[in-house]
């Protein structure tokens, strides 16, 4: 795909070279030197040889390039610091503010819309701070755009006269992008469309584009996922060279790959999962011996038996970092021949296994482990509410035919272990949040029929606890190996942050001890003491909301929320490339493979982080949408709810009969003056002494729905 440059015509983004310059102009423009220098200057000052000058010239102009160093006039050169410049990526809110976001990890700079100097919504910019001759506060007014975010847009297509232009999907993104005739690609008004930018807006000139693809109308099935698709621009074409050598692979099992494998086909493993499903990853298998020692075997389907290093699957593989689940479609890392054929673990079929056999002892200590490639005969798919009716002892529609007692011996042994699995974690403190899950039921045309909490049944903690321990086993064995490898972790809240959730939940009558903040105790303190509190909901959300973010790193620094030292994800090589990689360097490391090159992980690490928040965001998005949708046709209903949080804008609601939540704006309650009380976290009426409470319970009714902004808006009754 071209890449635009900031003057807003078509480039090429070239790949950046290593300049021996770079590094020593950067410290000697930060350090040594007192004032913006010429060119010459800092050649002479550098002692550079006659013979680098063009290594030289071409290293200052890259840093230039990359807003690292700044031109000023008179052709001197500085670093944007220096010169009371800020580079950052600029965030523009629905009503045209914008936010800039230092690379430097100083301050945040306001840019008011008049100061935005054409940028648009996720550009990386470089801002100039001033400060208001009135207020004095400083704000930011963008002098040059870097590099534009945005080479494609989602939008609305439509017409006026002979005119049609596309309404950006994200309001976010500004004024309409004007499409010059034949370049419409045969849209119709109201119709969704992917623009892609011709023109950057510049002086008050608004951008121009052409349709490249139509997705539809907005109340189309699917075309509105596609939209969030393409604007958070999550790859979802698979190249042709991924699916054709993909088609080419043999199976089930390729001849000759059950050398140096484990037989593992006679053991009755059972895959544990939703009922729609078709990547069954892991599958299980657990046995006692005499002694009480129970033995349990994770089955990983051996992705990278299949999915060799720099084969189209491969990169590809890594350019999507993971598989995005939407309500109503999946984006899958692989294709589908892969991740729901070949490398699936189904049923009374030979698959290729990467597997974790681990030794759990009465008292849930582990007594042993061992890693190996094997291969697998699962002997049934289960689901998870054909598991919990068996656990609960309600047959229900759940029908174990008489010839699967191994199976059901399986999952006795499998609950068994949980209990130990349970009390080991429970033990050293981990963080077990309480929150549940939305569940969106489609109809047959693909609209929005239901939302609802879906049950969390014990069957899903199992496969949990057998996840977390291989998971931890597999961590461990990579550290012990002191070979560079790839990490899950999560470190404790920052000071900051504690301080915010200590200040929410002194209204509550909580606290988290600052001097133990760095434990997860007094956390999981507080989850157990409000467990059944009407507020009990209200503190697992500002509790886990106070939580860094998980990440991938090289360094093997730990897992704050589940206590432990060594962490890392093997378990789901279909759907996360960090996974897959993992696999590949333990074969390395345990002579199965060769060695795998490691000079990449963290470039790596970083990648599939932001690939991860990039899906987890997608995907809240589109709840949001679908909440929003299927309230559209109950505005003016009434419904029962209770209060989820409060702010000084007023207050949310999330309704018991569907899962969902909407505001009650300030406002709107016109019975009084309403103040909020910070400390007490509620809202009181002035004259009436009326008081809102989290945890309340309210009658209201949909006053207001906007799916285009993702708004709620709900009144009291």
């Amino acid at each position: 795909m071209s890449r635009r440059t900031s003057s807003g015509k078509p480039g090429v983004k070239k790949k950046r070279l290593s300049n021996p310059y770079s590094e020593t102009i950067l410290q000697f423009l930060g350090g040594k030197s007192t004032r913006p220098l010429l060119h010459r200057d800092i050649f002479v000052a550098l002692k550079v040889p006659a013979d680098d000058k063009r290594t030289f010239t071409r290293a200052l102009n890259a840093l230039v390039r990359a807003g690292s160093v700044i031109r000023i006039k008179g052709g001197r050169y500085a670093l944007p610091s220096m010169v009371h410049l800020v580079t950052g990526t600029l965030r523009i809110n629905s009503v045209g503010r914008g936010l800039l976001i230092p690379e430097d990890d100083t301050g945040e700079v306001a840019v008011p819309p008049t100061y935005l100097n054409s940028a648009m919504h996720g550009d990386r910019v470089i801002v100039r701070v001033e400060r208001s001759a009135r207020h004095g506060k400083p704000f930011g007014r963008v002098i040059r755009i870097v590099d534009r975010a945005h080479q494609q847009i989602v939008a609305y297509f439509n017409k006026a006269g002979d005119a049609s232009f596309g309404k950006p999907y994200d309001s976010r993104l500004g004024r309409e992008v004007i499409i010059p005739k034949g370049s419409e690609g045969g849209a119709l008004p109201g119709q969704m469309v992917v623009v892609e930018i011709t023109r950057y807006p510049e002086r008050g000139i608004a951008a121009t584009g052409a349709v490249v693809e139509v997705l539809g109308y907005p109340d189309d099935p699917g075309s509105e996922t596609m939209a969030v698709v393409h604007a958070f621009k999550i790859p979802h074409r698979f190249p042709d060279a991924a699916i054709k050598a993909s088609a080419a692979l043999t199976g089930p099992v390729p001849r000759g790959s059950l050398k140096e494998r484990q037989d593992l086909r006679d053991l009755d493993f059972v895959t544990i999962d939703g009922v729609g499903a078709k990547d069954f990853d892991d599958a299980l298998y657990a046995e006692r011996s005499t002694s009480g020692v129970i033995t349990l075997f994770v089955a990983i389907a051996d992705v990278s038996h299949f999915v060799r290093t720099g084969t189209p699957a491969d990169r590809e593989a890594f350019r999507r970092g993971n598989s995005v689940y939407f309500p109503d479609m999946v984006i899958p890392m692989l294709p589908e021949r892969l991740s729901n054929d070949l490398c699936s673990l189904k049923p009374h079929v030979d698959r290729l296994t990467f597997t974790c056999r681990v030794e759990v002892d009465r008292a849930g200590n582990l007594s042993g482990h061992r890693l190996f490639p094997g291969v697998i005969r699962s002997a049934a798919r289960l689901t998870y509410r054909e598991v919990e009716n068996y656990f609960s002892g309600d047959d229900g529609d759940n029908q174990f035919p008489a010839n699967q007692g191994p199976v059901v011996q399986n999952l006795d042994c499998l609950h068994e272990l949980f209990g130990r699995l349970v009390k080991r974690r429970r033990d050293r403190n981990s963080l077990d949040f309480d929150l549940p899950e939305p569940e969106v039921v489609l109809d047959s045309l693909g609209h929005v029929e239901n939302i609802y909490r879906s049950s969390r049944y014990t069957s899903h903690k199992v496969v949990e606890e057998c996840m977390l321990l291989a998971n931890e086993v597999v961590a461990r064995t990579l550290r012990e190996s002191e070979s560079p490898g790839i990490y899950r972790i999560h470190e404790p809240p920052d000071k900051e942050r504690v301080e915010e959730l200590n200040h929410l939940l002194a209204a509550l009558g909580y606290n988290v001890p600052p001097a133990l903040a760095r434990s997860p105790q007094p956390f999981k303190r507080i989850l157990a003491d409000s467990r059944g509190s009407i507020q009990e909901r209200f503190l697992n959300t500002v509790i886990l909301r106070s939580m860094m973010r998980a990440q991938y790193s090289t360094i093997p620094s730990g897992h704050f929320g589940l206590a432990l030292g060594d962490y890392t994800h093997f378990t789901s090589p279909i759907r996360r490339y960090a996974d897959l990689m993992i696999h590949r360097i333990l074969k390395g490391i345990m002579g199965f493979a060769a060695p795998v090159q490691t000079t990449d992980l963290e470039a790596i690490c970083a990648h599939v982080t932001e690939t991860e928040h990039i899906a987890e965001s997608a995907e809240r998005d589109i709840l949001s949408l679908f909440r929003a949708r299927f309230m559209e046709d109950k505005v003016g209903q009434e419904f029962s709810g209770v209060l989820s949080g409060i702010t000084s804008f007023g207050f949310f609601v999330e309704l018991q009969e569907f899962f969902v939540e909407g505001l009650v704006h300030l406002s709107s309650l016109n019975d009084d003056y309403y103040r909020f009380n910070e400390r007490g976290l509620t809202l009181i009426g002035e004259h009436s002494g009326r008081i809102f409470r989290i945890g309340d319970a309210v009658t209201v009714r949909v006053l207001h729905v906007d799916a285009s902004r993702r708004h709620i808006d709900f009144e009291i009754v």
